[in-house]
This record gives C-alpha cells, sequence and structure tokens, in this order.
C-alpha cells in the first residue's frame, strides 16, 4: 500500500469532482453556479481526504467518469479495498470499470499503471481461490459418487462388494 500513496501522491483535485459528476449523471441543470455550490460539498483536497462513508456512497462514480477524475478518486478505492483485503469493499462498479477502462487510465504515470494492475490482480485472486475451491469441490463430489456408484454395481445380493465391504 505504501507504494499506492508514494505512486498517487501530488495528484491535484479534478474540476469535477464526485458529486459534480453524479449531479451530471442525473442530469440536472448544469448551471455553473449550481455545480460550484455541489463541488463545495466535496471537501477533500487530496485522495487521500475521501472519507470512508463517500467511497461507499459514490461506489458506482468509475462508471460515469474521464480520466481526471479516476487519476484522483481511483487510490482511495483501491487503498479501502487493501485495508479491507481478502473481504474487500465489493465495489462492483470498480471491479467492472478497471475490467475495461476505455482510455480512463490514460493519465496515469507507469508507477500508477502498475499499481492499478497489481490490485486487479490481486482482486481476482480471491475469485481464482473460490472457483478452483469450486471445482476442487465438484472433482472431489463426483470421483466420490463414481466409487459410490462402482461399489453399487459390483456389489452381491448379500451387500457386500467385491472388496470384502458391507455396503449396507
Amino acid at each position: 500500500m505504501r507504494r499506492n500513496i508514494i505512486a498517487f501522491s501530488g495528484i491535484p483535485r479534478p474540476s469535477i469532482t464526485k458529486r459534480i459528476a453524479r449531479a451530471h449523471d442525473d442530469h440536472l441543470p448544469l448551471i455553473p453556479a449550481l455545480l460550484a455550490e455541489i463541488g463545495q460539498l466535496d471537501t477533500e483536497l487530496v485522495w487521500a481526504d475521501v472519507r470512508k462513508e463517500d467511497l461507499v456512497k459514490f461506489s458506482e462514480y468509475f462508471n460515469f467518469s474521464d480520466a481526471e477524475e479516476w487519476r484522483f478518486y481511483l487510490p482511495a478505492f483501491i487503498s479501502f479495498e487493501l485495508r479491507h483485503y481478502p473481504s474487500g469493499s465489493g465495489y462492483p462498479a470498480l471491479e467492472r470499470a478497471l475490467e475495461n477502462p476505455a482510455g480512463r487510465l490514460a493519465l496515469l504515470s507507469p508507477d500508477q499503471q502498475w499499481c492499478v494492475g497489481e490490485h486487479v490482480a490481486l482482486m481476482r485472486k480471491p475469485r481464482r481461490i473460490a472457483a478452483w475451491l469450486q471445482a476442487d469441490f465438484f472433482v472431489r463430489d463426483a470421483l466420490s459418487s463414481r466409487k459410490s456408484s462402482q461399489a453399487l454395481m459390483s456389489q452381491d445380493a448379500s451387500g457386500h462388494s467385491d472388496d470384502g465391504h458391507n455396503l449396507r
């Protein structure tokens, strides 16, 4: 996480903050005075100041933000997920957005891109482990069922199998 903090230090606050982005998404009138008032509600000056409550409240942010906004808010979401790994925050919008960023990572430096890549790989890991465990369970279940079927087929009328075990 330390590399995250160093890589994303000094990122300027975007002109379109999370609440302004939501206003755009909600099709509010784009009156400059209204947008300025909405923007004042976002008090963070650096990404580390983004409150946990806002991370939850604005978790869909990455669906409708641009590269400048991603660069500022992305490290806040990633850091929060890393602090709560492996359970994570479960930000599906962030996960979907990172799988298909559509050029929104263009402003990131190589170090920042590395941090994002490592985060994506780490967040996929529990899914891979879960898939492996599930596959392992099905393989063991199938093998167990196959052995039971074979034992039943080799059983004679007295309930004994070919190997002498009583299956009843």
